[in-house]
């Protein structure tokens, strides 16, 4: 997963995405891991942190989601509408450690939107359309969150533990907000 910061430029009334050149990290002692600390570490709860909030974390309050987008390139291909998408949302869920000390396992809920090559690209005419109903998706991930950061992980469902019930109904209703959007 490539994650790019893109600039959002309003040119002749129309908006569109140009790449800043550099990359962002969700994953450890950065954007994530530091808005948990700001929410003072939740634990057995839900939490969210929107694309505005974590823009403003990477550009240290320079730039807001009017000016820079983030963008996830989920199979790395950088062609658009093929796997390109604009972080919206991430809602997460710090789950309680089994044994102290232990990383807390998290899934993570990423709404995003699906870019089109257009959008991408600088074309003169490319316009940048705004999240609507059913044009988000949903991307599941797991991390543990400790005190040396977040790690993503990939976890074998087969081999999974359930997730907890408060877990469960904490991202199950953003789930329903997304079917109910489409």
């Amino acid at each position: 997963m490539l994650l790019r910061l893109y600039s959002r430029v309003v040119e002749k009334g129309h908006a569109r995405l140009r790449p800043e050149g550099g990359t962002f990290k969700l994953g450890g002692k950065n954007l994530l891991f530091t808005a948990w600390e700001m929410r003072q570490r939740p634990i057995g709860q839900g939490w969210h942190v929107s694309a505005a909030e974590l823009i403003s974390l990477h550009t240290k309050g320079l730039h807001s989601h009017e000016t820079r987008r983030l963008v996830i390139d989920l199979d790395q291909s950088g062609v658009g509408g093929q796997g390109v998408h604009e972080l919206l949302d991430i809602y997460a869920f710090a789950c309680r450690a089994k044994t102290p000390g232990e990383p807390l396992w998290t899934p993570l809920m990423l709404r995003l939107r699906e870019l089109s090559s257009a959008e991408l690209h600088e074309k003169p005419d490319a316009k940048i359309s705004e999240p609507k109903a059913g044009h988000t998706c949903i991307e599941l991930m797991n991390a543990y969150l400790s005190s040396n950061g977040c790690k993503f992980v990939s976890i074998d469902p087969a081999k999974a533990e359930p997730l907890p019930e408060p877990a469960v109904n904490y991202l199950h209703k953003f789930k329903r907000v997304q079917a109910a959007e489409a």
